[in-house]
């Protein structure tokens, strides 16, 4: 499987690996940490959760310089109104 985790413009990490399925005590540790973390129990938010992990054999990441970041922060208010054009367009 592939997964990438790209929370903001800026950094982001990818990695490539095989998807394994959690059971039992690795399960249920990782059910308590995200229903703590969405305030309620997993099984309140949909029906047959499944959970895995990703035995990664490639990996990479990256994160902006701070002199970047401020030069790539300086066009966000050109491409929001990129964005917006293309979503209305879009309809």
């Amino acid at each position: 499987m592939s997964i990438g985790y790209t929370p903001r413009d800026g950094y982001g990490v990818w990695a490539h690996g095989v998807a394994v399925a959690l059971h039992g005590v690795e399960y249920g540790r990782m059910e308590a940490y995200l229903s703590d973390v969405y305030g309620q129990p997993l099984s309140e938010l949909t029906d047959g959760i499944e959970i895995f992990r990703v035995d990664a054999h490639w990996m990479i990441g990256f994160a902006m310089r701070a002199d970047e970041q401020s030069q790539f922060d300086a066009t966000l208010p050109e491409r929001t109104e990129r964005l917006t054009a293309a979503l209305v367009k879009l309809g």
